[in-house]
């Protein structure tokens, strides 16, 4: 089933659903076992939507390992997610969902998924989905001793969690899932930062395979750019006019090769990039090419990456890479980089962010232009660059070829 549909299915449907099962089921109010309660054995974690969002849940595994050090955790997310879990600790069990085979494939997933969750009898169930009814509904069946899930009163979603926590959304989402996490109403303080994923050594080899076919051995400098954004919200691209022209005045000043990347659903859309791209010889384009783990040892090598906000960018933040964020529709406050090795470019509108965990994460622009991110201009984007690459104490390479930094280029 394609996003779309499934928003729709969730907004509609599953309200109605939630409604129904609400005359049967009804959490009463609870709170969350205390620290180290030795009762606590088994903890779900359900989130099923969201690369990105699932790098920025591991502050709160963290957390959770620490408050229940004796509990397994098992991970419930969608089968395409499995990539991206298998990079992550603390994780001890994971249980999936197959969303992307059709209706009958579909609902016979979630028949042995309910099966499988109600068998284990989980003693804590964090709900950390932004608000939709599907994972409010799976809450409902789990047989959860305790489940807790975010709760805004826009938004209905039956009272299946016995701890209802407020989504801020003035809060970072780290933030965010840690106060789901634990409980507490109060800042966390100082905020945790975002696990450090390892790149596997067999992804390493690999990709060093694919690059040195290209003319590149890993240990020479490269930056990485990411025209893309995922189904959830392709309003959030950046142009790839402008991203063409920001790879031929970045390949005018660093001595390096650029490389692209992106799902294999986007190689098209990279190639159109490309095909604008003056300086085609100082690019390796990898769209297509390269699993999850390989991808994550890109970012690991690389002395930036310029993405859209999208989930590689948090990939790319979890192991340490200098970053460009675009953002657009969405605001960063919620989803962006944390750090001064991060740039955030963000026009931040009288109508943005317009894209919220409120309305299901779906772009209402009134324009029949998305000014908040066609409004960034190149400048803009080369300058935060150029800034990161001349940082000390990045990754980033400061030497540049050719004397002082260009302009932006003049097709932008």
């Amino acid at each position: 089933m394609r996003i779309a549909t499934m928003k729709a299915v969730d907004q509609y449907v599953g309200r109605a659903l939630c409604a129904a099962l609400g005359l049967v089921r009804r959490a009463r109010p609870g709170a969350m076992p205390a620290a180290g309660d030795p009762s606590v054995q088994r903890i779900a974690l359900v989130k099923f939507w969201g690369m990105g969002s699932i790098v920025l849940l591991t502050p709160a595994i963290a957390l959770l390992r620490e408050k229940y050090p004796h509990a397994a955790i098992t991970f419930v997310t969608q089968a395409a997610n499995r990539d991206v879990i298998a990079l992550l600790t603390g994780v001890d069990e994971l249980l999936t969902l197959d969303v992307g085979q059709g209706p009958a494939r579909f609902l016979a997933s979630l028949a042995g998924l309910v099966r499988d969750v109600r068998r284990r009898r989980f003693d804590l169930w964090i709900d950390a989905e932004f608000l939709t009814r599907f994972s409010a509904l799976l809450t409902g069946v789990s047989g959860a001793r305790v489940a807790a899930g975010f709760q805004v009163p826009e938004v209905f979603r039956g009272r299946f969690h016995h701890v209802q926590a407020p989504f801020n959304g003035h809060w970072h989402m780290i933030d965010n899932f840690c106060q789901l996490a634990s409980g507490d109403l109060a800042p966390a303080g100082s905020p945790r930062p975002l696990e450090q994923l390892v790149p596997q050594a067999q992804a390493q080899a690999s990709l060093g395979d694919k690059l040195a076919a290209r003319g590149l051995a890993l240990g020479e400098p490269y930056l990485v750019l990411n025209p893309n954004a995922g189904e959830l919200a392709l309003e959030r691209r950046w142009s790839v006019e402008r991203f063409a022209a920001l790879a031929d005045d970045l390949a005018a000043v660093f001595p390096g090769k650029l490389v692209t990347v992106g799902a294999p659903a986007e190689k098209a859309y990279v190639r159109r990039m490309l095909d604008q791209v003056r300086a085609r010889e100082r690019v390796i384009d990898l769209a297509g090419e390269t699993s999850l783990p390989e991808l994550v040892a890109l970012f690991a090598e690389a002395r930036l990456l310029v993405s859209n906000d999208t989930g590689p960018l948090h990939l790319a933040c979890a192991v340490g890479t200098p970053t460009v964020a675009i953002f657009g529709p969405e605001t960063p406050v919620l989803f962006g980089p944390r750090g001064p090795q991060h740039r955030i470019v963000y026009r931040g509108l009288a109508c943005s962010p317009c894209l919220t965990v409120h309305n299901g994460r779906s772009v209402t622009c009134p324009y029949r232009t998305t000014h908040c991110v066609d409004g960034v201009t190149g400048a803009e984007v080369f300058q935060a660059a150029r800034a990161m690459l001349e940082a000390p104490g990045t990754r980033a390479v400061p030497e540049h070829a050719g004397g002082d930094w260009p302009g932006a280029s003049a097709r932008v």
